[in-house]
């Protein structure tokens, strides 16, 4: 019954699961953890503690067909103590029967697919209900090649879900992310260019030779900014220079007044 505490970890591990710290896949990226125990044939009850960070926990049990390790079966999962996941795969635990997903309030996904066994889901403070989670047990996996998501749209994930070419007439299946298949994809808007490019866009190359031309002319702009700057900077120390030279001038034709006023009181005097 491996009991996994985030902030020592328990040293009956690395006997008989063969889990210790070094082996575990396990990652911190942008302050974010993610842990991986797909292979570690763990048996019975899985609880994960003081787990606070964890962003992500795959601890399914993957098909022969994708792994050559040893398989999971794990029969109960106690995650009530990662309030910060985000994203669960336990898929294909056959023998999975109680899952405890208790104060994960920032739960977005959840995969269950072949957890047949499934019949107590604790999800208080979740998004989720019991019936969504156990009825996902009978759902499939994305058709795509090696992809172990829940199949939501048509025997594909979200990522890999297809739909038909925009292209009047075309029945093509193309992912979700374009919207015509390749013998549809518009040409180029450039005159005289004949390349395969999206629809109302350009084709690659004229893509890059405008961004060049965008680049060109930002420089031309910065440095006519900075003449027109160093230009101003330059008009401005003449008006100075101008000012104090007057200033000066002022100053020293003051001066031999006040010197000739000396004078001329001094010869009266004497």
């Amino acid at each position: 019954m491996p009991i996994i505490d985030g902030r020592e970890w328990a040293p009956e591990l690395s006997g008989k699961y063969g889990i210790t710290e070094k082996s575990l896949r396990y990652k911190i990226k942008d302050g974010r953890e993610f842990l991986d125990l797909t292979d570690y044939n763990i048996q019975g009850h899985l609880q994960l503690k003081n787990f606070y960070k964890l962003r992500e926990l795959n601890c399914s049990s993957p098909l022969k067909k994708y792994y050559e390790h040893p398989r999971n079966n794990i029969t109960s999962i106690d995650l009530s103590g990662c309030s910060g996941l985000k994203k669960l795969n336990c898929s294909s635990n056959v023998g999975l029967t109680v899952l405890n997903i208790r104060n994960c309030s920032n739960l977005v996904n959840i995969n269950v697919v072949g957890c047949l066994g499934l019949s107590k889901v604790i999800c208080d403070n979740t998004p989720y209900s019991p019936e969504k989670i156990i009825e996902q047990t009978k759902m499939s996996f994305c058709l795509n090649d090696e992809c172990q998501e829940v199949a939501y749209y048509d025997g594909y994930c979200k990522m890999h879900r297809k739909h038909c070419c925009k292209e009047e007439g075309c029945n093509s299946q193309i992912s979700i992310s374009k919207e015509y298949c390749s013998n549809h994809k518009s040409i180029c808007k450039v005159s005289d260019c004949f390349s395969r490019a999206p629809l109302n866009s350009d084709c690659v190359y004229h893509q890059k030779e405008k961004e060049k031309e965008l680049k060109k002319i930002r420089r031309e702009a910065m440095k006519r900014m900075e003449d027109e700057l160093y230009a101003r900077n330059q008009l401005r120390q003449q008006i100075n220079d101008g000012s104090r030279y007057i200033l000066l001038f002022f100053l020293l034709i003051f001066i031999f007044k006040f010197i000739f006023y000396l004078y001329k009181h001094y010869i009266n005097y004497i």
